[in-house]
């Protein structure tokens, strides 16, 4: 077996088990912009994953969008951060106000670390040629 085919293999198995296991962290409450984007985010790490595993052109690019999308961390209200993802390992400053205990506003910003890993790999595949041939589709 090429070594690009386990590259393949293992950023599409990443992309799909985070995107399905994201849709867990959809908060019911309190609703917010991270009840949509976060399982957009989880669609579009599936699809990705599907992509490159079934070696369409389109599939890099895809995963690249993927990839960053999951790099900031931010926070516009109570929902929490608007592309969380399964898997955190990184830095978040949060500013929250409360009423009688209860969560008014918050706010924040901050960077997910663990989502340059899958990216290195992507970047060396390609760099190093390590991908399998791709079909068609772009």
């Amino acid at each position: 077996m090429r070594v690009g085919y386990v590259f393949s293999y293992a950023l599409a198995g990443y992309a799909i088990c985070i995107g399905v296991g994201s849709f867990g962290l959809v908060p019911a409450y309190p609703s917010g912009w991270a009840t949509t984007t976060v399982p957009l985010l989880s669609l579009l790490g599936i699809l990705a994953g599907t992509l490159l595993l079934l070696r369409y052109r389109i599939a890099v690019p895809v995963m690249i969008v993927y990839l960053l999308i999951q790099v900031p961390v931010v926070i516009v209200d109570p929902s929490g951060p608007l592309f969380r993802q399964a898997i955190f390992w990184g830095w978040q400053r949060i500013t929250s106000h409360s009423v009688n205990g209860v969560i008014i506003s918050m706010h924040g910003t901050g960077e997910n670390y663990w989502a340059w890993i899958p990216m290195a790999f992507l970047t060396a595949a390609i760099l190093l040629g390590l991908h399998p041939p791709f079909k068609g589709l772009c």
